[in-house]
C-alpha cells in the first residue's frame, strides 16, 4: 500500500480557538517534510528569540504537510509582524497570527486531523475491503503501536537503547551518529510494542485484567482492583470508551499496576532482561493501549483511496494504514505482525 510524503496531510484541531488577545503570540505554521524542532528554530530566528521560548503542543510527524500551532511570549518579541514571514527553505509558511493569554500546550490540542492518499490499491475493490476494517477499528479500537520506522533503520536505535539500558557503551561509530536519548526512547517504545503484541495475542486489546492501570475520560489514573464487580464495571467503561488501559514504557518512574497486570508486566521485563538496575537507567511512563479513530471517511479516487480520520495526539496514522493493509476478516485485522517487528534482537 504505497503512500508518498506528498500524500500525507495533518492538522492540529484545538479544543478552543485562541482568544485573539493576551500575553502570548500564536502562529499557525504549515510546514512540509520538516521536523518540529526545525520549525521552532525558524520561528526563533524570525523574531530573534531563544528557541526555548517557542512553545508547541508536541512533536509531529515530519513526513508530509502539517499545520501546527506555536507561540512565543509577547514581551520577548520586538517585531511581532515578523511572525507573518516565517520561512525555511520554502518548507515553512505562516498561515495565521493571533494571540492568547496562555502559551500553546499539549492539553489544548483535541485531535490530529489526517488526510492520506493510499495509491494503487484498486479503487472500488479497495474501498470494499477497507471499509469493514475501518468500521471494526472504530468499534473495538486500534492498537496504539509505535511504527517501526521510528526505531531507526531495521530497529537499530531500539537495539542500541537496550545496550545502554544494560549499562554498556555504544560502539564509537554509533555514538558519533545517534543520540543516546533517542536510542533509549526507541527501546522503551519497542518494549511497549512487545507488551501490546502480547495483549493482542491473548485477546486482551479491548479487555481489562485485574490490576490494570486505567486512564479515565478526565485524565485521572487509577489501578483496577481484583474484585470481580469492579473488573466488570471497568470493562463497561472500556467498552464505552470512558476509560483506556495504560501500558508500560519501562523505567524507574513507571506508575504501578497490581495483581494479574503486574504479573504480566514483570514476566515481560524478566524476558527482556530488565532488572532493577536497568530500569533505573530509564525514565518510565505509560502509554494508552488502544485508540479510537473518529470522523472516518473513505473516498475513491480512480485506483487510489483517500482516507480522512481524526486521531489522538499519541496515535500514529501509519498504524491505521498498516491495519488497512491486512486481510478483510476483522478477526485477523488486529493480529500482531510478529515480535521480530519490534526490533529487539541483539545487534550484530
Amino acid at each position: 500500500m504505497a503512500v508518498r510524503t506528498t500524500d500525507i496531510h495533518c492538522a492540529e484541531v484545538l479544543r478552543r480557538d485562541p482568544a485573539g488577545t493576551g500575553e502570548h503570540l500564536w502562529v499557525l505554521i504549515r510546514r512540509t517534510d520538516l521536523a518540529t524542532t526545525q520549525v521552532r528554530k525558524a520561528i526563533a530566528r524570525a523574531v530573534v528569540v531563544d528557541p526555548e521560548l517557542v512553545s508547541c503542543a508536541g512533536s509531529r510527524d515530519r513526513r508530509g504537510t502539517c499545520e501546527q500551532w506555536f507561540s512565543v511570549p509577547v514581551k520577548a518579541v520586538e517585531t511581532p509582524g515578523a511572525l507573518k514571514n516565517v520561512g525555511y527553505q520554502n518548507k515553512v509558511r505562516s498561515v495565521r497570527v493571533t494571540a492568547d493569554p496562555k502559551p500553546v500546550e499539549a492539553v489544548g490540542v483535541d485531535t490530529l486531523r489526517w488526510r492520506v492518499r493510499l495509491r494503487g490499491v484498486g479503487g472500488g475493490n479497495a474501498y470494499q475491503a477497507a471499509k469493514p476494517i475501518l468500521d471494526h477499528l472504530r468499534r473495538v479500537g486500534c492498537p496504539n503501536f509505535v511504527p517501526r520506522d521510528l526505531f531507526g533503520r531495521n530497529g537499530e536505535w531500539a537495539r542500541w537503547g537496550r545496550l545502554l539500558a544494560r549499562g554498556e557503551r555504544l560502539p564509537a561509530r554509533v555514538a558519533s551518529e545517534v543520540q543516546p536519548g533517542r536510542c533509549l526512547w526507541a527501546y522503551q517504545h519497542a518494549c511497549f510494542n512487545r507488551w501490546l503484541a502480547q495483549r493482542i495475542d491473548d485477546g486482551l486489546l479491548a479487555t481489562v485484567v485485574a490490576g490494570d492501570r486505567l486512564l479515565g475520560g478526565k485524565g485521572q489514573e487509577e489501578v483496577l482492583s481484583d474484585v470481580i464487580t469492579e473488573v466488570e464495571h471497568a470493562q463497561r467503561r472500556l467498552d464505552s470508551w470512558e476509560a483506556n488501559v495504560l501500558g508500560p514504557l519501562p523505567g524507574d518512574q513507571l506508575s504501578p499496576v497490581a495483581a494479574v497486570a503486574a504479573e504480566r508486566e514483570q514476566a515481560l521485563f524478566t524476558a527482556l532482561g530488565l532488572d532493577a538496575t536497568a530500569l533505573a537507567r530509564l525514565r518510565g511512563a505509560r502509554r494508552p493501549m488502544r485508540f479510537q479513530p473518529t470522523r472516518c471517511m473513505l473516498d475513491i479516487q480512480g485506483q487510489d483511496l483517500d482516507l480522512q480520520v481524526d486521531l489522538p495526539t499519541t496515535a500514529h496514522v501509519q498504524v491505521i494504514i498498516d491495519e488497512l493493509g491486512k486481510p478483510e476478516d476483522p478477526s485477523d485485522v488486529l493480529e500482531s505482525e510478529g515480535l521480530e517487528r519490534e526490533g529487539l534482537e541483539d545487534p550484530a
